[in-house]
Protein backbone atom coordinates (compact mmCIF):
# COMPACT_ATOMS: atom_id res chain seq x y z
CA UNK A 1 0.00 0.00 0.00
CA UNK A 2 1.42 2.98 -0.82
CA UNK A 3 0.12 6.45 0.74
CA UNK A 4 -0.14 9.79 -0.74
CA UNK A 5 -1.28 13.27 1.46
CA UNK A 6 -3.36 15.43 0.34
CA UNK A 7 -2.23 18.47 2.64
CA UNK A 8 -4.59 21.02 2.80
CA UNK A 9 -3.68 24.54 3.68
CA UNK A 10 -7.22 25.72 3.74
CA UNK A 11 -9.16 27.02 6.87
CA UNK A 12 -13.36 26.55 7.10
CA UNK A 13 -14.16 30.20 7.38
CA UNK A 14 -11.57 31.57 4.60
CA UNK A 15 -12.52 31.64 0.73
CA UNK A 16 -11.92 28.40 -1.67
CA UNK A 17 -12.64 26.21 1.10
CA UNK A 18 -14.72 22.99 0.87
CA UNK A 19 -18.02 23.32 2.57
CA UNK A 20 -17.26 19.56 3.26
CA UNK A 21 -14.23 17.69 3.61
CA UNK A 22 -13.70 14.96 1.18
CA UNK A 23 -13.77 11.29 2.70
CA UNK A 24 -12.99 7.75 2.13
CA UNK A 25 -11.10 8.91 -0.77
CA UNK A 26 -9.60 5.72 -2.72
CA UNK A 27 -7.48 5.43 -5.91
CA UNK A 28 -8.39 2.27 -8.05
CA UNK A 29 -6.29 0.91 -10.73
CA UNK A 30 -8.73 0.35 -13.60
CA UNK A 31 -6.28 -1.41 -16.10
CA UNK A 32 -2.59 -0.84 -16.56
CA UNK A 33 -3.12 2.92 -17.71
CA UNK A 34 -5.77 3.81 -15.79
CA UNK A 35 -6.20 5.29 -12.45
CA UNK A 36 -9.86 6.14 -10.66
CA UNK A 37 -9.90 8.77 -7.73
CA UNK A 38 -13.80 9.12 -6.12
CA UNK A 39 -14.46 9.77 -2.95
CA UNK A 40 -17.67 10.87 -0.68
CA UNK A 41 -18.03 13.98 1.45
CA UNK A 42 -20.15 14.42 4.85
CA UNK A 43 -23.30 15.55 2.38
CA UNK A 44 -23.29 12.58 0.42
CA UNK A 45 -22.55 9.64 2.34
CA UNK A 46 -24.48 6.91 0.18
CA UNK A 47 -23.15 7.63 -3.23
CA UNK A 48 -19.76 8.77 -3.83
CA UNK A 49 -18.78 11.27 -6.08
CA UNK A 50 -16.13 10.02 -9.32
CA UNK A 51 -14.73 12.94 -10.45
CA UNK A 52 -11.58 11.89 -12.49
CA UNK A 53 -10.07 9.06 -14.65
CA UNK A 54 -6.73 9.41 -14.78
CA UNK A 55 -3.87 7.83 -17.10
CA UNK A 56 -0.66 7.57 -16.64
CA UNK A 57 2.54 5.47 -18.25
CA UNK A 58 4.12 3.50 -15.68
CA UNK A 59 7.91 2.65 -15.91
CA UNK A 60 7.62 -0.85 -15.13
CA UNK A 61 4.88 -3.32 -15.78
CA UNK A 62 5.02 -4.78 -12.27
CA UNK A 63 4.30 -1.72 -10.74
CA UNK A 64 0.43 -1.82 -12.58
CA UNK A 65 -1.16 -3.51 -9.69
CA UNK A 66 -0.11 -0.63 -6.52
CA UNK A 67 -2.76 0.29 -4.48
CA UNK A 68 -3.07 3.49 -3.23
CA UNK A 69 -4.70 5.39 -0.11
CA UNK A 70 -4.66 9.38 0.11
CA UNK A 71 -4.88 10.52 3.40
CA UNK A 72 -6.54 14.18 3.88
CA UNK A 73 -4.52 16.39 6.37
CA UNK A 74 -6.22 19.03 8.74
CA UNK A 75 -4.14 21.70 9.50
CA UNK A 76 -5.91 21.83 12.64
CA UNK A 77 -5.63 18.45 13.57
CA UNK A 78 -2.58 15.89 14.75
CA UNK A 79 -0.49 15.21 12.99
CA UNK A 80 -0.72 18.65 11.40
CA UNK A 81 2.01 20.81 13.53
CA UNK A 82 0.45 24.25 15.08
CA UNK A 83 4.06 25.16 16.90
CA UNK A 84 6.53 27.04 15.47
CA UNK A 85 10.32 25.59 14.80
CA UNK A 86 11.09 25.09 18.36
CA UNK A 87 14.65 22.77 18.07
CA UNK A 88 17.88 24.65 19.17
CA UNK A 89 19.38 23.51 15.62
CA UNK A 90 17.47 23.58 12.33
CA UNK A 91 15.75 20.70 11.42
CA UNK A 92 18.42 20.58 8.46
CA UNK A 93 20.94 19.24 10.92
CA UNK A 94 18.73 16.81 12.87
CA UNK A 95 18.87 13.53 10.49
CA UNK A 96 16.94 11.35 13.56
CA UNK A 97 13.72 11.93 14.51
CA UNK A 98 13.65 11.00 17.91
CA UNK A 99 15.60 13.98 18.21
CA UNK A 100 13.37 16.50 17.32
CA UNK A 101 12.65 18.76 20.70
CA UNK A 102 8.79 17.94 20.78
CA UNK A 103 6.66 15.03 20.20
CA UNK A 104 3.96 16.68 17.90
CA UNK A 105 7.54 17.49 15.16
CA UNK A 106 8.01 13.81 15.83
CA UNK A 107 4.78 12.72 15.12
CA UNK A 108 4.76 14.96 12.31
CA UNK A 109 7.72 13.33 10.78
CA UNK A 110 6.48 9.54 11.21
CA UNK A 111 3.84 10.54 9.83
CA UNK A 112 5.82 12.46 6.03
CA UNK A 113 7.87 9.92 6.19
CA UNK A 114 5.53 6.91 5.67
CA UNK A 115 3.75 8.81 2.59
CA UNK A 116 4.80 7.88 -0.72
CA UNK A 117 3.80 11.79 -2.49
CA UNK A 118 2.22 14.75 -1.56
CA UNK A 119 -0.58 16.66 -3.46
CA UNK A 120 -0.80 19.98 -1.45
CA UNK A 121 -3.50 22.49 -1.66
CA UNK A 122 -3.28 25.76 -0.73
CA UNK A 123 -5.12 29.28 -1.56
CA UNK A 124 -3.39 32.24 -2.06
CA UNK A 125 -4.06 35.78 0.48
CA UNK A 126 -2.54 39.11 -0.26
CA UNK A 127 0.01 37.43 -2.65
CA UNK A 128 1.20 34.24 -0.66
CA UNK A 129 0.59 31.19 0.92
CA UNK A 130 -0.99 30.30 4.69
CA UNK A 131 1.79 30.18 7.34
CA UNK A 132 0.33 27.19 8.84
CA UNK A 133 1.40 25.28 5.41
CA UNK A 134 4.72 27.52 5.89
CA UNK A 135 5.20 25.76 9.07
CA UNK A 136 4.40 22.29 8.08
CA UNK A 137 7.14 22.39 5.56
CA UNK A 138 9.78 24.25 8.38
CA UNK A 139 9.58 22.10 11.14
CA UNK A 140 11.16 19.03 9.25
CA UNK A 141 13.63 18.64 6.54
CA UNK A 142 14.99 15.23 5.58
CA UNK A 143 11.50 13.55 5.10
CA UNK A 144 10.94 16.10 2.59
CA UNK A 145 14.24 14.93 0.50
CA UNK A 146 13.11 13.73 -2.40
CA UNK A 147 9.53 13.15 -1.60
CA UNK A 148 7.47 13.85 -4.70
CA UNK A 149 4.83 16.40 -4.69
CA UNK A 150 2.04 17.80 -6.84
CA UNK A 151 0.97 21.65 -6.38
CA UNK A 152 -2.88 22.87 -6.46
CA UNK A 153 -3.21 26.68 -5.77
CA UNK A 154 -6.73 28.41 -6.23
CA UNK A 155 -7.22 32.14 -5.60
CA UNK A 156 -8.83 34.88 -7.96
CA UNK A 157 -6.11 34.37 -10.65
CA UNK A 158 -5.32 31.00 -9.88
CA UNK A 159 -3.17 31.45 -6.97
CA UNK A 160 -0.38 32.18 -8.92
CA UNK A 161 2.16 33.72 -6.59
CA UNK A 162 1.87 31.43 -4.21
CA UNK A 163 2.81 28.79 -6.21
CA UNK A 164 5.46 30.24 -7.45
CA UNK A 165 6.62 30.86 -3.70
CA UNK A 166 5.66 27.31 -2.27
CA UNK A 167 7.52 25.88 -5.32
CA UNK A 168 10.60 28.06 -4.18
CA UNK A 169 10.50 26.83 -0.88
CA UNK A 170 9.82 23.09 -1.96
CA UNK A 171 12.82 23.54 -3.90
CA UNK A 172 14.80 24.35 -0.99
CA UNK A 173 13.71 21.68 1.33
CA UNK A 174 14.61 19.42 -1.76
CA UNK A 175 11.24 17.96 -2.78
CA UNK A 176 10.52 15.92 -6.49
CA UNK A 177 8.25 18.54 -7.41
CA UNK A 178 5.57 17.50 -10.16
CA UNK A 179 5.91 20.33 -13.05
CA UNK A 180 2.61 20.58 -14.01
CA UNK A 181 0.67 23.62 -12.71
CA UNK A 182 -3.31 23.14 -11.48
CA UNK A 183 -3.88 27.09 -10.64
CA UNK A 184 -7.71 27.39 -10.15
CA UNK A 185 -8.97 30.83 -10.46
CA UNK A 186 -12.34 31.45 -7.99
CA UNK A 187 -15.25 32.93 -9.45
CA UNK A 188 -15.65 36.77 -7.52
CA UNK A 189 -18.51 34.93 -5.21
CA UNK A 190 -15.77 33.03 -3.71
CA UNK A 191 -13.47 35.22 -2.51
CA UNK A 192 -16.35 38.41 -1.70
CA UNK A 193 -18.75 36.20 -0.33
CA UNK A 194 -19.75 33.08 2.06
CA UNK A 195 -20.40 30.77 -1.01
CA UNK A 196 -18.34 27.83 -1.00
CA UNK A 197 -17.55 25.22 -3.11
CA UNK A 198 -19.30 22.32 -3.14
CA UNK A 199 -17.39 19.04 -4.35
CA UNK A 200 -20.08 17.70 -6.81
CA UNK A 201 -20.19 17.70 -11.13
CA UNK A 202 -23.82 19.11 -10.45
CA UNK A 203 -22.54 22.05 -8.61
CA UNK A 204 -19.57 24.36 -9.02
CA UNK A 205 -19.26 23.82 -13.20
CA UNK A 206 -16.16 26.17 -13.62
CA UNK A 207 -13.88 22.63 -12.34
CA UNK A 208 -14.81 20.90 -15.17
CA UNK A 209 -11.74 22.82 -16.97
CA UNK A 210 -9.10 21.92 -14.55
CA UNK A 211 -9.65 18.79 -15.18
CA UNK A 212 -6.92 17.53 -18.21
CA UNK A 213 -4.48 19.47 -16.27
CA UNK A 214 -5.36 17.71 -13.01
CA UNK A 215 -5.23 14.83 -14.43
CA UNK A 216 -1.96 15.76 -16.06
CA UNK A 217 -0.50 16.21 -12.49
CA UNK A 218 -2.31 13.30 -11.42
CA UNK A 219 -0.04 11.27 -13.97
CA UNK A 220 3.57 13.03 -13.01
CA UNK A 221 3.02 12.15 -9.34
CA UNK A 222 2.29 8.70 -9.57
CA UNK A 223 5.40 8.10 -12.59
CA UNK A 224 7.46 10.04 -9.74
CA UNK A 225 6.12 7.90 -6.90
CA UNK A 226 6.95 4.74 -9.09
CA UNK A 227 10.02 5.36 -10.14
CA UNK A 228 10.77 6.43 -6.48
CA UNK A 229 9.67 3.04 -5.15
CA UNK A 230 10.68 0.98 -7.95
CA UNK A 231 13.22 -1.73 -6.63
CA UNK A 232 17.05 -1.31 -7.55
CA UNK A 233 17.79 -5.01 -8.75
CA UNK A 234 21.46 -5.84 -9.67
Amino acid sequence: MLAIAALLAVHAGLAGSLSAAPENITVTFLNPTSVKVSWQTSVDQLTPIEKYDVTYKPTDASWNNSQYEIVIIDPHTTPHPVNPVLDPTSPAGIKDPTKYASQEVRDWSQFIDSCSGMIIVTPEYNGGYPSTLKNALDVIFWEWKGKPAAVVSLGGHGGQKADDQLRQVMGAIQMDIVQQRVQIALPKQYSYTSQRVIPSEVHDTFLVQYKNILCLAFQELIDKILLRNKPVIG
